[in-house]
């Protein structure tokens, strides 16, 4: 069973159902997940989007440069921070309980192919710009 709430035409959707189903979810304008809530509120995320800005080259292409970057909030408060390349996947992960980072960073080669897997003990922070935003620019992007 799945409830959907959202705005469909300006108007704003709710359900009482919402509270017993199994998948709940909210959209934004841009039609993506912002809040999603599975097994009748026992598990609660909100999740923002943030894009790069950065153009994707399809003759050249780079699967190293974030183009997407995602934040959900969970229930506990803890946040994951994933920033995702133009397909979809994972370049950098960061999962902060309020007073520990866990980063992860990956790295694909020109075919898309994930050649370099750092985990958490091999990573301890990444440079960000005004924004707060990943800088691949910085002199050391990852550290």
């Amino acid at each position: 069973m799945y409830a959907v709430h959202g705005t469909l035409g300006g108007a704003t959707q709710t359900d009482p159902i919402s509270n017993f189903t199994c998948f709940y979810y909210e959209y934004d304008a841009e039609r993506r997940v912002t809040k999603e809530v599975v097994f009748g509120k026992s598990n609660e995320s909100i999740t923002t989007t943030t894009l790069s800005g950065n153009e994707w080259d399809y003759e050249n292409p780079d699967y190293n440069d974030w183009y997407r970057k995602s934040v959900e909030t969970r229930l506990d408060g803890a946040t994951s921070t994933v920033y995702r390349n133009y397909l979809g996947q994972p370049l950098l992960s960061d999962l902060y309980d309020g007073s520990t980072h866990w980063y992860t960073y990956n790295v694909y080669d020109s075919n898309g192919r994930l050649v370099l897997s750092a985990e958490p003990s091999a990573v301890s922070g990444y440079a960000k710009d005004g924004n707060e935003n990943w800088n691949q620019a910085a002199p050391t992007p990852v550290t």
